[in-house]
């Protein structure tokens, strides 16, 4: 199994460290660490990685090597000895920094470098201005800022009779709480952490999304059509004492069967009405049609003499055979 080992660049103010781990596959990924601490990463190209530091190493540092993950085909530890190689040190004007060289015999001598000729020599941009304060401040690696990735969200709408509801979920990356904005015509909510509106009439809706710690520029909106659904039309009631009711076919007949306490009719088609028989079980009412043929039939059945028929029940029925 290949261990990522650690070749050069061991040395203290070193940015850059050189890692190589045998016949492990190209793209593998190297980290460098301190302890726990995450000082560069790369990846292997024909068995080696030339890793750029987010800190120059200092002396007496402990730095270990590993594949994919910490803990993972580690090579050995290696301590950071001191070196000759020259590193930046203090700022000396607000766009100069001192450089250190300290030869083989200990001796040590100071030049003076602009940002870009530091840049060129040590790889790394001193840091991004000068302590006004006696131009003390260590120069670390001006490190690049990842770009941003732009802020996503799903909406999902939910309609009901008169009332349509616009939800905003599965915000990714926003910094900060998630705040949501609904802007419909002259209604405008402003930026709020609740996600959800309602709608009791047709428009346009324009959602902006961002994070509470995110610029305006950050902020991504998005138009969504409103749309009312219509409510159902009212029906009556019919009489609560038809409580259950059903029917059976035969070859040129239609029966009926009614389950209630009161005396019914029942017609087909809008024929005559007809008593419905009370036989074994008292609550269960028949009707019987003949001649009936096949096809679509209309069954309307009413408490006897009823002539309210917001009361009536109808049965559509398609009768074959």
């Amino acid at each position: 199994m290949p261990q990522a080992q650690i070749r050069q660049g061991a040395v203290a103010g070193s940015a850059r460290v050189t890692v190589s781990a045998g016949d492990a596959a190209d793209a593998t990924p190297v980290l460098l660490y301190w302890g726990n601490r995450l000082l560069g990463s790369g990846s292997l190209l024909t068995g080696q990685c030339e890793l750029i530091l987010n800190a120059p190493l200092a002396e007496g540092q402990i730095v270990q090597a590993h594949l994919t993950a910490q803990g993972s085909n580690c090579g050995l530890p290696v301590l950071v000895v001191a070196g000759n190689k020259p590193r930046p040190g203090q700022w000396v004007s607000p766009t100069e920094i001192a450089v250190t060289e300290v030869n083989a015999q200990g001796a040590r001598t100071l030049r003076t470098l602009t940002a870009a000729q530091c840049f060129a020599e040590f790889g790394y941009l001193p840091a991004g201005q000068q302590d006004p304060f006696g131009l003390n401040l260590t120069v670390t690696p001006e490190l690049d800022a990842l770009p941003d990735a732009e802020i996503q969200f799903d909406v999902n709408v939910e309609r009901q009779a008169g009332l349509t509801t616009v939800t905003v979920q599965n915000v990714l990356h926003t910094r900060g709480a998630v705040l949501v904005r609904f802007v419909n015509g002259a209604a405008d909510t402003g930026y709020q952490s609740n996600p959800s509106v309602s709608y009791a009439a047709v428009g346009t809706v324009t959602i902006s999304v961002k994070g509470s710690q995110d610029a305006n520029a950050r902020l991504v909106s998005r138009s969504v059509a409103i749309s009312i659904q219509a409510p159902p039309p009212s029906s009556p009631a019919p009489d609560s004492r038809i409580e259950y009711y059903a029917w059976r076919n035969y070859p040129d007949q239609v029966q009926v069967y009614i389950n209630t306490s009161v005396q019914v009719q029942a017609r087909i088609d809008a024929g005559a009405w007809q008593d419905c028989n009370t036989y074994d079980q008292p609550r269960q009412r028949e009707a019987l049609f003949a001649g009936v043929a096949s096809g679509s039939h209309q069954i309307d059945i009413r408490v006897r003499e009823g002539t309210d028929s917001s009361k009536w029940v109808t049965m559509n029925i398609i009768k074959y055979g």
